[in-house]
């Protein structure tokens, strides 16, 4: 395989496994601390709404790293 490829799905993978640590890690702070995500938030809690965005942001900045990394 080309270096090309093989930074390409380093890549995708890190982003898909990226993806899957948020929504497990997610997952967990509402089964741990008894709550819903989407409840807390369709009822207007903004610490929840906080929290979220921050998860939403590490997201994007591991993405970020991923993306820039891989395919430099």
């Amino acid at each position: 395989m080309e270096i090309i490829q093989l930074n390409f799905i380093y890549a995708v993978a890190g982003c898909l496994l990226g993806l899957v640590s948020i929504l497990t890690t997610l997952a967990l702070i509402d089964w741990i601390f008894g709550f819903r995500i989407r409840r807390s938030l369709r009822n207007g809690n903004q610490a929840v709404a906080l929290a979220t965005g921050g998860a939403i942001v590490g997201l994007g900045l591991a993405y970020g790293l991923i993306i820039g990394l891989s395919l430099n």
